[in-house]
C-alpha cells in the first residue's frame, strides 16, 4: 500500500467511496484488524454492509490496515467552512478562534478558497487589510 491517503485510495478501489468513507469515519484513525472470515454481525459488516466486507476480507483478511483520516478531505472540509463563515461577514479574527487557527492561516485558507471559487476574488494592494 502507498501512503496513508493512498491507503484509502486502496481501500476506496476495492470496497467503494462510501464503505471507506464509512469505514474511516468509524474507525479511523487507528489499526484496523480485518477479519480472516466476513460474519454478518461483525461491527466491520454492521458499518460497511456485507457485499463491502466480503471484499475487504478477500483482499486483506488477517492484516491489520492503518486507517488515517483522509487529510485531504478534512482540509477541504476546513476551507469550505472558513469560505462560509467569510461570506456571512464573520472577521477573521472570529473565523480563527472559531475553527482554531491563527489569523494568518484563515487568511491562507481564504486565498485557497478564492483560488477553487468558493468566495470571490478580491483585489488586494500591498498592506491592504482582508475585509471583517
Amino acid at each position: 500500500m502507498r501512503d496513508q491517503n493512498g491507503v484509502l485510495e486502496d481501500i476506496s478501489d476495492v470496497i467503494g467511496f462510501t464503505a471507506t468513507t464509512r469505514l474511516v469515519t468509524i474507525f479511523g484513525p487507528g489499526n484496523l484488524l480485518v477479519p480472516v472470515k466476513p460474519h454478518p454481525d461483525h461491527a466491520i459488516t454492521m458499518a460497511i454492509g456485507a457485499p463491502a466486507m466480503r471484499r475487504l476480507v478477500a483482499e486483506w483478511g488477517g492484516q491489520v490496515l492503518k486507517l488515517c483520516m483522509n487529510a485531504d478531505f478534512h482540509h477541504a472540509r476546513l476551507v469550505r467552512a472558513v469560505a462560509s463563515m467569510i461570506k456571512e461577514g464573520i472577521s477573521t479574527k472570529d473565523v480563527a478562534d472559531v475553527v482554531g487557527r491563527t489569523e494568518r492561516q484563515v487568511r491562507n485558507l481564504r486565498v485557497e478558497a478564492e483560488e477553487i471559487g468558493l468566495l470571490p476574488l478580491v483585489l488586494r494592494t500591498k498592506g491592504a487589510k482582508i475585509a471583517k
